[in-house]
């Protein structure tokens, strides 16, 4: 009796909600019943996004009265203004910016202007700093012309400080032609910005050298021979001490270009054109180049004394340079895996093109010093080779704790080889964040540089775009078409950064192979996108673990295709059965995620397995959970224990490199990041 009671009552209840009969006005509002325009706007933040309905005041009962008065609902369905919004309207707009201009209603009928940016050229260099107007980039400025979207062009200005492709060279003490002294001599360093060639200057060092005043004798030494400058007049013909000298000059200067190709080889193995050894080598390397040309057809020995000098000095300095760091030995407890799956060892990868297949010869560059922690801009002088086994981080922001690394591989350590993985995190503040993991393909000459290249460049374009289009204000994501066509045109950005700094460098685009994983995780939801192959996945508010991507894959074992590959021209290109780049939209909160490299999916995935009755191997591209949940919490352990982000990032390193079996003898180079949230 008791049981039919309370349905009875529960029926009575719901129908008294499901008619508008409510016990108070606040019951009436918890509902999403307003009595007044401006209570909804006050208590729907987002009523402009939505079609409001207005309800006869006598279908509302409060405490069993009719309520005469008119009452407002807001709508599931959008409103114009909501509709627009989506799209990418909003009601600000940035000066300068070349914006499409509409007009559109909100819920209660009131219309606003919105603003969209458009795609144009123009719209792209202003969101790189530069200006319309020159005052506000100062009197020593350079101006370009850019298209906008009308196909009229426009002028901007760029300060030298501010722009990418001036500001690291002038921070190393390059000046404008403005700046430089009279009287003073120069180095000169030429630079494309936009299609316009610039000239900075920096000063010459000057190179002090001890001469004996008397002049009547002058002595060189070349390869350990000295040779007399004396005049002897009286004893030898004029013409043979003529002949003489020729050919001391002739072999001095043979000895020069020897040392010249030699400088050139270390500055090729430096690559670091960021560093002041590397920039001193420059310097002195052009100027001296013009002044063998000089000594070809000049006799005087004490300039080939300071050349000699200032070469075996500078080389002497640049050999100092070259040094390896020892690793370090942190282990991270993990449990033993039960289940080994049927992998194929990894191997080194396959260029693969659309149209051809390459094979470039590799090479063995000496060891470098330590990467700066500075990201490289585009086009500008080649990152360093990471000399250090274990390239680490570590990052506790907000509700998010997040590590990363990149190993070399056992592969590449006997052969000499550097890592070619690259990575970077960056959290952004509210929840967002933007992981990028890069391959480089084992048989291209520079794809150590390219994989740097790719997650330097790919988390500052879609850093931009985060920015640019207030994503995170609005907490809102995009539709999986609109997040394909942002992902492809901005990959795209990151090919043209390379192919710009291949023209740069005059080395060829296939020898910065590299493959692009990104991952960008928001309170609502993750974005991905990628090309090429590797592993991404996350962790889902039940605790189930997915897989985010499919990875591209040839038909040959170790084949995929990478950032500068020829099917950008090609419509709807796929690979695996996916596009080309994949992009993926997931509408649900993550509560970890994870990237790697393919040096990583051995130990942490479930691919490539063998199906017993056909014997045919398939990928179910499934993450392991048993892997990935011990991490979680000993990441979650981290922040329990107050342990730095530089020692975590030393643990998680170190667990890259050797933390279990498979790790251990792993020949390929590994890269991972995982990310938690904290509970």
């Amino acid at each position: 009796m008791k049981r039919v009671f309370l349905i009875i009552v529960t029926a009575l209840v719901g129908c008294n909600f499901m008619f508008g009969q409510y016990a108070d006005t606040t019951e009436a509002n918890n509902a999403g019943r307003y009595q007044t325009k401006e209570l909804l706007q006050q208590k729907q933040k987002d009523y402009k996004n939505h079609k409001i309905n207005s309800v006869d005041g006598n279908t509302i009962k409060i405490g069993g009265k009719n309520q005469e008065d008119t009452w407002y609902i807001k709508d599931v369905a959008l409103s114009d203004y909501g509709t627009k919004v989506k799209e990418g309207f909003q009601e600000e707009k940035a000066a300068g910016f070349e914006y499409e201009k509409i007009k559109a209603k909100d819920g209660f009928e009131i219309e606003y202007t919105l603003y969209k940016e458009k795609t144009s050229e123009w719209n792209t260099q202003l969101g790189k700093g530069w200006k319309t107007a020159k005052a506000d980039a100062g009197d020593d400025c350079v101006e370009i012309k850019v298209l906008k979207s009308d196909k009229s062009s426009g002028t901007l200005y760029g300060k030298l400080s501010e722009i990418a492709e001036t500001k690291d060279l002038i921070s190393q003490g390059y000046i404008s032609k403005s700046e430089k002294e009279n009287g003073t001599e120069y180095d000169k360093k030429e630079v494309d910005i936009a299609g316009l060639k610039v000239t900075l200057y920096m000063k010459k060092a000057v190179v002090k050298s001890s001469v004996n005043k008397d002049n009547s004798t002058q002595t060189i030494q070349n390869n350990g021979s000295q040779k007399s400058g004396q005049k002897e007049a009286d004893k030898t013909p004029q013409k043979e001490a003529s002949k003489n000298e020729q050919t001391n000059n002739q072999a001095t200067i043979d000895s020069l270009k020897q040392i010249i190709e030699s400088t050139k080889k270390q500055m090729n193995d430096i690559t670091d054109t960021n560093s002041r050894e590397y920039q001193e080598l420059q310097n002195t390397l052009d100027d001296l180049n013009g002044r063998v040309s000089d000594l070809e057809g000049d006799s005087s020995t004490f300039r080939i004394v300071i050349i000699v000098l200032v070469l075996i000095i500078v080389c002497l300095l640049t050999g100092l340079v070259l040094k390896n760091r020892k690793k370090k030995n942190i282990v991270i407890m993990q449990p033993t895996q039960n289940q080994t799956p049927q992998q194929q060892p990894t191997q080194t990868e396959t260029v693969m093109l659309v149209d051809t297949v390459s094979n470039p010869q590799q090479q063995q560059p000496t060891p470098q010093p330590e990467p700066q922690s500075v990201p490289v801009p585009p086009v500008t002088p080649l990152p360093p080779i990471p000399t250090k086994p274990i390239d680490a981080f570590a990052a506790d922001k907000d509700e998010w704790i997040v590590v990363g690394a990149s190993v070399i591989g056992n592969g590449h350590i006997s052969q000499k080889l550097p890592c070619q993985d690259s990575h970077k995190y960056e959290y952004l503040g509210e929840g967002w964040g933007i992981a990028v993991t890069s391959d480089g393909a084992g048989s291209a000459q520079n794809s150590h540089i390219g994989s740097k290249i790719v997650a330097e460049r790919a988390l500052f374009h879609f850093k931009d775009l985060i920015i640019r289009r207030n994503w995170i204000k609005k907490s809102e994501l995009p539709t999986e078409m609109e997040w394909s066509q942002i992902c492809f045109a901005t990959l795209k950005l990151v090919r043209n950064d390379m192919e710009m700094f291949a023209k740069q460098k005059n080395i060829e685009l296939k020898s910065l192979y590299a493959t692009v994983i990104v991952v960008i995780h928001t309170p609502d939801g993750i974005l991905a996108t990628h090309i090429g192959d590797g592993r991404a996945g996350y962790k889902n508010e039940k605790g189930e673990w997915k897989a985010l991507i499919t990875p591209h894959k040839g038909e040959e074992a170790n084949q995929t295709i990478f950032v500068p590959s020829d099917f950008w021209d090609i419509p709807a290109y796929k690979m695996s059965g996916v596009l080309v780049p994949e992009s993926i939209v997931v509408a649900e909160k993550p509560f970890a995620f994870t990237l790697m490299s393919d040096g990583c999916e051995s130990t942490a995935w479930l691919y490539n397995q063998q199906d017993e009755k056909t014997g045919k191997f398939f990928d179910p591209n499934k993450p392991y959970p048993n892997f990935f949940n011990p991490l979680s919490e000993t990441l979650q352990s981290f922040r329990n224990d107050k342990i730095d982000e530089k020692e975590r990032a030393e643990k998680w390193g170190n667990f890259i490199e050797s933390g279990n079996a498979s790790f251990k003898k792993e020949t390929d180079d590994k890269t991972m990041i995982l990310g938690v949230v904290y509970m």
